[in-house]
């Protein structure tokens, strides 16, 4: 009874964790997804990956991929060696369109 009640209890608590870290990423913001998954790249512009703020070299690219859903297609793909959705699995394409934006400034 004893190991019972033990086995219930971790999984209890591992359910409440499970539960508890899905409403956090369902409540993060552009900025919490860029800072998780894109700054490391973006952030120097590395392997020319265009850098944060720079709205010319975002407007560039968005303008040869069709707009900001050409770079949204892009990034839900994988561009070069930038994995698909740019390593968030689990970001909609909603919150990646709007990490996009918040590197980019394009609206």
């Amino acid at each position: 009874m004893n190991l019972t009640l033990k086995i219930l209890a971790t999984a209890g608590a591992l359910t409440v964790w499970a539960l508890t870290a899905q409403a956090a990423d369902n409540a993060r913001t552009p900025d919490d997804i860029v800072a998780m998954h894109c700054v490391a790249c973006h952030s120097v512009g590395l392997l020319r990956a265009p850098k944060i703020g720079d709205t010319a070299a975002w407007e560039e690219r968005a303008n040869k991929a069709g707009g900001l859903d050409g770079l949204l297609a892009s990034t839900i793909k994988g561009l070069s060696i930038m994995p698909p959705k740019g390593s968030c699995a689990n970001c909609t394409d909603e919150e990646l369109k709007s990490a996009i934006r918040s590197m980019s400034g394009l609206e």
